[in-house]
């Protein structure tokens, strides 16, 4: 089971993309808005699984033209992070957000990417006080053995 850090960030691994890749991704939902849904209308009511979304996130669409994914989670994972340009009154301009595949879900997770940075961080340090022989298994370099 995963242990949950603050503010919703799992302990799972997650890689960033290039700036070029994430305007790849961008543009692949560039016309999705409260305009043009596309069918990714996020509904509580539809699926028992998926909560409310959280008050700090304006839309109720699982992918906008306002996010821009920045990474995906490792290992085979369907989180995708995404940094907010378009919050609720309540977020952050710049806050991060995850979207999960399966059962879709759209969570709130940091109120800027630097305090994400700092989750992450922490989570690691967790990671490798809890077990470092997994740790190092997770964060070496295959090629140098350095991590």
């Amino acid at each position: 089971m995963e242990e949950i850090l603050p503010d919703g960030l799992s302990d799972a691994g997650f890689y960033l993309h290039s700036t070029a890749r994430s305007l790849e991704q961008w543009a692949q939902f560039k016309g999705v808005d409260e305009d043009n849904p596309e069918g990714w209308i996020y509904d509580a009511a539809d699926n028992p699984y998926r909560p409310k979304l959280d008050r700090r996130v304006a839309t109720q669409l699982l992918r906008h033209r306002l996010r821009l994914k920045f990474g995906g989670e490792m290992w085979g994972g369907s989180g995708e992070l995404q940094i907010d340009a378009g919050p609720s009154p309540l977020g952050n301009y710049g806050q991060v957000v995850q979207y999960v595949h399966d059962p879709d879900n759209l969570l709130y997770v940091a109120p800027s990417f630097e305090i994400f940075l700092d989750q992450s961080l922490r989570c690691m340090e967790q990671w490798i006080k809890r077990d470092p022989e997994h740790a190092r298994e997770l964060f070496e370099d295959p090629k140098t053995k350095q991590w």
